[in-house]
């Protein structure tokens, strides 16, 4: 039996054991380092070589570790391994610091900062971050960098700040802060900021490719950049303050970006220099550039983004440039994407080369106190502008077809002055309203609108370099007004000075007020003399408007082709029958005592008579499109087809009679605005089944089937009288929901009968009494047609 183990020998084993456990468990200090509770710190201080490689620091759990003072350090793939830190990791004054790829794998814990600085790095690879996360602050400062690949900081996520401070680099590779279909890309970064005396030799295209970060900012960096170096960056806000930048062209990207960008992104570039500044390789909906100084605003050749937007709906962009110069914008500058609005604020533009908008569509452009020295040929050519708004800005020259073949539906200048405007400058132009107010536009050739379309012009308070005929004499607005304006007259054009320097009587589409010439008034001739035209109308030509009067009954005079505004009045008898094909936009006519219209003008704009007895002849308006009739003081019948396939955007009868309106006075027409005033109406239900939206008001109708007709429609009653059961059809309407609701509109009168020939003469019911006749006529023929047909078939 063997002896028992004395108590003193095991206690001795157990703590051999457990020591070695110890041992084994227990993280090692790294060489050269110095351990020290939670703070290590490691540097060359007393090697000889002043290099450090450092070990594996383990499962260390370090709340600070600093490395500092040597020639070179090198951190090794898994370094940092199971490492725990908690506050700080700090690099400081390495002469040549290698971090290997995945140096920072496995981290158990990332610090909340990490620093580097005054060192010197040859390069970063891919991955030299990786395992990175969960910090506040990465620091890089006082710094030399010479070379970061792509992809060097994939992996490295939420962060707060990336901050680079007196950062020296060679190249930044594409990609360098992006990602690839391998590896991911920053995510969850807040900012990146490269602010202060940051110098860079080239950066290539794509640094921030597809990483997931708030904002980026440059500021008070210098150095050679890709015109592609923000291409698919997703980053909500970049900024570029104090810097200047010297951009090179690097062409198409490789592969077309097929994923969306998301909503809100802007770049801000404020108090910087950039030789080139490409509109269309930068994704953003908003650009604002203030207090900059940019070379050449051009258009890149990047694939664009598609918007993040539902189906459908276009990704509109914003662009804004305030007190700054800008020495060219090149072709197509803005021709690739779709903009809301286009601002250029107190900047100098040296040129707006040719063809810079050509294409463009843009909601807004605004040009304010402004100048631009050129305004190239074609700059806008083709263009599909809504707004064009030039305000106070000071313009040098607009050369030939500038503006040629573009779209707008308006072009305002205001308080602008312009030095000269060559030949076709406007030419083939579209818009629909021309404004030029408190504007100079000092030398102006003629045909300068050559083959345009301009529904309406209006000049006000301006100086024009232009004799008014040779202004307009390639095109003829629908509406035009020149009030308080000079202009270089023609002194011895009688007929157009005596129009632009008369003041209108009557209220037109064409409106002179107030106007005077460069040269004294009394060189000027200003006088016009009445001819006669065969069919008795005498008229005065005032370039292509003609005013006329009657002596007895009349006929229209033969107008010249080019003829756009007729006014005639004062006529005992007067008809109305001018060719389809007339170039003729407005017919105004006045006092007329019996007036026929029998063919009117498909081209016609404006129609407004007053104080006549009109009536409109079977097919007098037809496949016509009015904007503007308008009948006052006046008696109106109409006649069955007077209105065929027609549009009438207004139709006004103000203290209007209306005679006679027969159920089918308008054939496949309509009217898109109805208003009636202090009128009287027998039968109103032709017109307000062709109206979109009617107005009623202080008027006297006996026409409750009318009303009820509408009921339900865009109908405005206010102030009326209804007369019901004027005539026998109406009295013996089917009671409905509609005749019901028409029927409270009605004034009760003791003998309605009485009423309705007070207000309407005897005749009142001779018009439906016709019809009715002449429908049951139609009704006793098809009955007969059908009988016949009965017996010849028995037979």
């Amino acid at each position: 039996m063997s002896e028992p183990i004395p108590v003193l020998g095991i206690l001795i084993l157990a703590f051999l054991h457990l020591s070695i456990i110890h041992c084994l468990l227990t993280p090692v200090c790294p060489s050269q380092c110095i351990c020290d509770s939670d703070q290590v710190e490691c540097s060359c201080a007393n090697s000889v070589h002043q290099h450090l490689q450092l070990d594996a620091f383990g499962s260390l759990v370090i709340d600070s570790l600093t490395i500092h003072s040597c020639q070179s350090v090198t951190l090794a793939n898994g370094t940092f391994t199971g490492t725990t830190f908690r506050k700080r990791l700090n690099i400081q004054g390495i002469n040549n610091l290698t971090i290997h790829p995945f140096a920072f794998r496995h981290l158990q814990q990332a610090p909340e900062i990490f620093l580097i600085d005054n060192c010197d790095i040859d390069s970063l690879h891919a991955n030299a971050f990786s395992g990175l996360a969960n910090l506040k602050h990465i620091w890089i400062k006082n710094s030399h960098i010479s070379s970061i690949h792509s992809l060097a900081f994939a992996h490295l996520s939420n962060v707060n700040y990336l901050y680079m401070h007196r950062v020296s680099m060679g190249t930044l590779h594409a990609k360098a802060f992006g990602e690839s279909i391998d590896y991911r890309g920053m995510y969850r970064v807040k900012h990146i900021f490269l602010r202060g005396e940051i110098k860079i030799d080239i950066a290539h295209s794509f640094l921030f490719a597809d990483s997931s970060i708030e904002d980026i900012v440059f500021e008070d960096v210098e150095g050679k950049f890709s015109n592609l170096f923000l291409s698919d960056h997703e980053a909500t806000n970049v900024a570029i303050l104090e810097s200047h930048l010297s951009i090179t062209s690097k062409g198409k990207p490789a592969k077309q970006r097929q994923k969306c960008v998301n909503s809100g992104m802007q770049l801000l570039v404020t108090n910087s220099t950039m030789d080139n500044f490409e509109t269309t390789n930068f994704d953003f909906e908003r650009i604002d550039i203030r207090y900059s100084t940019l070379g050449r605003l051009r258009s890149g050749h990047g694939a664009h983004s598609p918007p993040c937007l539902p189906s459908g709906k276009r990704r509109m962009r914003r662009l804004s440039i305030d007190h700054s110069m800008v020495e060219a914008i090149t072709e197509k500058a803005f021709a690739s994407a779709d903009w809301e609005r286009v601002e250029i604020n107190r900047t100098r533009i040296n040129e707006i080369q040719q063809g810079a908008f050509e294409g463009s569509k843009i909601s807004t452009l605004v040009f304010h106190k402004s100048t631009v020295a050129l305004i190239g040929q074609r700059a806008f050519g083709q263009s599909i502008i809504l707004a064009f708004q030039i305000n106070d800005t000071q313009i040098g020259t607009i050369a030939r077809n500038a503006f040629s073949n573009g779209q707008f539906d308006l072009i305002h200048l205001d308080s602008t002055s312009i030095q000269e405007v060559l030949r076709g400058a406007f030419s083939n132009l579209s818009t629909n309203r021309l404004l030029i107010y408190g504007s100079r536009l000092e030398m102006v050739a003629g045909d300068t609108f050559r083959d345009s379309t301009i529904p309406l012009l209006s000049i006000d308070s301006s100086i024009i370099g232009l004799d008014g005929r040779s202004l307009l004499s390639s095109f003829s607005p629908l509406r035009l007004s020149i009030t308080r304006s000079s202009f270089e007259c023609n002194l011895t054009d009688c007929e157009f000075n005596n129009l632009l320097l008369t003041p209108s009587r009557d209220e037109l589409e064409w409106h002179f007020s107030s106007n005077t010439c460069s040269a004294p008034l009394s060189s000027v001739c200003k006088g016009s003399s009445a001819t006669a035209y065969a069919g008795g109308a005498l008229c005065k030509r005032k370039w292509r408007m003609l005013e006329c009067t009657c002596e007895e009954s009349a006929s229209t005079p033969a107008l010249e082709p080019d003829q756009s505004v007729l006014l005639m009045g004062d006529c005992p008898n007067l008809e109305i029958s001018l060719p389809r094909n007339s170039s003729l936009s407005s017919l105004y006519l006045f006092r007329v005592h019996r007036l026929s219209l029998s063919s009117l003008p498909t081209a016609l704009d404006t129609l407004h008579v007053y104080h006549s007895t009109a009536k409109i002849r079977p097919n007098a308006l037809s496949y016509s499109s009015l904007r503007s009739f308008y009948l006052a003081d006046s008696s109106l019948s109409l006649s069955s087809s007077s209105i065929h396939s027609s549009s009438i955007s207004s139709l006004t009868l103000d203290r209007v009679h209306l005679l006679s309106l027969p159920r089918d006075a308008l054939i496949s027409s309509s009217i898109s605005t109805l208003h009636i005033r202090d009128s009287r109406a027998r039968r109103l239900a032709p017109l307000l089944i062709s109206s979109r939206v009617t107005a009623i008001s202080g008027t006297i109708l006996a026409d409750r089937e009318a009303l009820a007709s509408a009921a339900g429609s865009a109908l405005q009653l206010a102030n009326n009288t209804v007369l019901c059961g004027c005539c026998s059809s109406s009295r013996s309407m089917r009671p409905t929901a509609a005749a019901d609701a028409a029927a409270a509109h009605c004034l009760p009168l003791a003998d309605s009968s009485r009423m309705c020939y007070n207000y309407f003469g005897e005749d009142v019911c001779e018009e439906e009494e016709a019809e009715n006749s002449a429908a049951a006529a139609s009704k006793s023929s098809l009955f007969v047609i059908l009988l016949s047909f009965i017996v010849i078939r028995y037979w």
